[in-house]
């Protein structure tokens, strides 16, 4: 088996890609044939469900429950009401990588002419069709009638792992109005009723009409969504997101590129991003992470930055020595900033740096995304009738005490542990940091460089 970390990645893009999948849909309340969805049934329970590794013996008796359930219901369910059966069976694994992804073929309803982002503090218009770009940065305060709040505890069983990383996987709900109302959760299924706070404070109401997927651009990660300049297909539709600034802050700057390397003399530091543990073509990891060692050499930065925030994880292979490495390539502070976005391979890169860091190393902004004792690895088996893929997982980490007294125990292969990746410079990244360009986690470090006298650059001589 290889070291990977690969599910990380591909879940935390799994819904924002979604909307690309090609629909082979019946219409949205006619029931598929119950044969189908039996098959379907069968291969979830044989294949998934007793063969998961991340199910407590009750949650595993929960999940086959679950599956009779639907089964005794296959000849009234509708699409929708099956794939929420679907994620409601992967989440009572409560373990953040086993979910699912919808495969090629596989039905997805309409989807609303606007992209979500789920802050802290609110949820957030972070992208929108034409017709509605008068939305953009509103504040959503409820869906046909329910608070945000009611909301995110309805959805709740429909995703496994921790609260914060939950909002992302659970905003592919929210932007469909048929599966919300297979959740009773609005009344029709092809429009739903938004209330808003626009920008300026004023409060609105607008009627949302779902559009087809294929008249919608492709979705992106979290932090692409989050920059104001358009990405990928956007153009053709019309879509925008917030207009860009000409101050965007660091985290958002180049924001199609997955690895970056900045000098900050002005601080004494050096930044390093990583937004994913795979590269692409365009942009290969083993090239990028040649050029910032040889970076940091040439530079010698007192301090490093290392921006994890939105690291979804990937293949830990190849990073696993960098990581180690960057305690050496500075003599000073090393701040890593981690959100509820950070997750798997990016848990774990930020843990070889607190290990080989120690003291100097300095936690910024906000919990990560996953527990430290946790499932992964393993790969995803597809149902044959509806083409939804669940993710089988089967490597245990426990970055806290170690896993070698346990079955299935994978990450000890490693050697790493830390007592906590809880922050030390509590820095959230809200809704109103992101409305006012600011970023909270690069304002702490500053804060906490320029009250460290050896940790800040010695002023230039004038003549």
């Amino acid at each position: 088996m290889s070291r990977r970390l690969g599910a990380g990645g591909w879940l935390l893009l799994a819904f924002a890609c979604a909307s690309a999948i090609a629909t082979r849909a019946p219409a949205a309340d006619e029931p598929a044939s119950a044969p189908a969805h039996r098959r379907d049934l069968a291969v979830l329970r044989s294949d998934y469900v007793l063969q998961g590794k991340a199910f407590s013996p009750d949650a595993r008796r929960a999940a086959l429950d679950h599956v009779a359930s639907l089964e005794a219901r296959a000849e009234a369910l509708t699409p929708a009401e099956f794939l929420v059966g679907v994620a409601r069976t992967a989440a009572l694994a409560d373990n953040g990588h086993d979910s699912w992804h919808p495969g090629d073929g596989a039905w997805l309803p309409k989807r609303a002419p606007l992209r979500f982002f789920w802050f802290p503090d609110a949820l957030v218009v972070a992208r929108a069709a034409p017709q509605h770009q008068d939305l953009l940065g509103a504040r959503v305060t409820a869906i046909d009638g329910h608070t945000v709040g009611e909301l995110f505890e309805r959805l709740r069983p429909l995703s496994g792992g921790i609260d914060d990383y939950r909002r992302w996987n659970l905003t592919l709900y929210l932007e469909r109005a048929e599966l919300l109302r297979a959740l009773g959760l609005t009344r029709l299924p092809d429009r739903m009723t938004l209330s808003l706070v626009l920008q300026d404070g004023t409060e609105a109401t607008r009627e949302i009409e779902m559009l087809p997927r294929d008249a919608a651009p492709h979705g992106a990660g979290p932090g692409r969504l989050l920059s104001g300049a358009p990405y990928g297909n956007e153009p053709q539709f019309g879509w925008t997101g917030m207009p860009a600034r000409t101050d965007e802050p660091l985290y958002l700057q180049d924001p199609d590129r997955l690895f970056r390397v900045v000098d900050l003399p002005a601080i004494g530091a050096s930044y390093l991003r990583f937004r994913s543990h795979y590269g692409t073509d365009a942009e290969p990891i083993e090239d990028f992470l040649r050029a910032a060692r040889a970076r940091l050499a040439d530079t010698k930065p007192e301090n490093l930055i290392v921006d994890l925030r939105f690291d979804g994880g990937g293949n830990i292979d190849p990073t696993v020595a960098f990581f180690n490495d960057l305690a050496a390539a500075v003599p000073g502070r090393i701040y890593v900033i981690v959100s509820r976005l950070t997750f798997s391979a990016g848990i774990v890169a930020a843990a070889f740096v607190q290990q080989s860091a120690g003291d100097r190393v300095l936690i910024v902004g906000e919990p990560v995304g996953d527990r430290l004792h946790f499932w992964s690895e393993g790969k995803p088996i597809c149902l044959p009738e509806s083409k939804y893929c669940i993710q089988v997982t089967d490597g245990l980490w426990d970055l806290v005490n170690g896993c070698a007294q346990e079955p299935g125990c994978y990450g000890d292969a490693f050697r790493v542990r830390v007592p906590e990746l809880d922050p030390d410079l509590a820095a959230p990244m809200t809704a109103s940091s992101w409305l006012t360009g600011t970023d909270p986690a690069m304002t702490a470090i500053e804060a906490h460089l320029w009250s460290c006298k050896s940790c800040r650059p010695e002023p230039a001589d004038v003549d």
